[in-house]
Parts: C-alpha cells; structure tokens; sequence
C-alpha cells in the first residue's frame, strides 16, 4: 500500500533539501498573518507564483522551488513552503530551518511519488520538543478507527547556496496528508 516504507514510529528516514538562494528569498518573504485574502485558499501573484494563505490567521506562504532527496530518491523541482500558526511565528525568524514546511511532489509538474505519497507535511516540534504527541495521538485515534494522518520522522538537511551548506535542522515528525485509520492501515 502507498507510504508502507515510509510511515512508523520507528522510521527515521534522511531527507536532503536544496533551496536556490533566490527562491530562499521569496520563502524569508512569508508571514504568520493578514495574507490578504481568504484563509485557506491558494492564488497567483501577478508574476505567476502561487501562494498559500493560511488558514489559522491568514498567514502569507508562497510557495518555492526546491530538489528534495528522501533517502535514495531524488525529486527535481518539488513545491516547498512555510506553514503554521503558532509554529511559524515562534521559530521562522529566529530559526527558519527550525520551521513547519509543507512539501508537494508535483506542485510544479514534477512527476512521481515517494513510495506512492505526493505530499507532506514536515514538523520540528516547535511546541512539543518530545516529537511524540503528533504521532501518539494520530495512533491512537486510527487504531480507534478515527481516520487520522499517518506519521514517520526525517532527520532533514539543508542546503541554500551561499546561505547553508548541506546545514542539519533536526528531527522532523514526516505527517501524511492521506487520513486513514487503523482499519485501512497500519501505524
């Protein structure tokens, strides 16, 4: 089934992210509030790039080109950007390796899939410095049979040319965006 490799408590998987120092520019352009426009949505600027509003508070995340190595598999061209609430605004300016992302695979045409996943969402733990209490509480509600996202962790590495060379951010919860519960897979 899609993501068997990679979701499990027990799985830490190596991911390596090369940002072009310009496309680092425009992420460092994102804010936690008063995106201007409906939380929730996505919209082009003029210029063609998309961009994420969020939810919470309206935040402003343009999306990024960025390559992403998950362990062995490498991905060209992949969509990155910032995402949270409270995670974003405690740690983006401070520490922006040490920030919520979000991943999609084919955001910008690229083509396949880690182990059948397009999309992810990667979390350092910035209000649970344990990393558990995402991947408990998901278990728990799909082995209640509570559809829930499916969770592993990334020990994840950046590279921004002039800025970070191969820099490591830490441990990252890896969160599905697929809900599935316990009945359609396992932990």
């Amino acid at each position: 089934a899609s993501g068997e490799r990679i979701f499990g408590f027990t799985k830490v998987h190596p991911i390596q992210i090369t940002i072009p120092a310009a496309e680092w520019a425009v992420m460092q352009t994102s804010t936690a509030r008063n995106g201007g426009a409906q939380g929730g949505s996505d919209y082009r600027q003029p210029d063609g790039r998309l961009v994420h509003i969020g939810s919470g508070f309206s935040g402003f995340f343009p999306w990024a080109h960025a390559d992403v190595r998950f362990e062995n598999e490498e991905f060209k061209d992949v969509g990155i950007r910032y995402k949270g609430n409270l995670s974003f605004s405690s740690s983006s300016s401070a520490a922006p390796l040490f920030a919520s992302f979000k991943l999609k695979i084919d955001l910008h045409g690229t083509k396949g899939s880690w182990d059948g996943e397009k999309s992810f969402n990667l979390h350092p733990g910035v209000v649970d410095t344990s990393k558990m209490r995402e991947s408990i509480a998901y278990a728990i509600f799909r082995a209640a049979g509570v559809p829930a996202p499916r969770t592993a962790y990334g020990e994840l590495r950046f590279t921004v040319p002039g800025i970070y060379q191969d820099a490591a951010a830490g441990l990252f919860t890896i969160r599905s965006e697929e809900h599935t519960s316990e009945l359609q897979s396992r932990f």
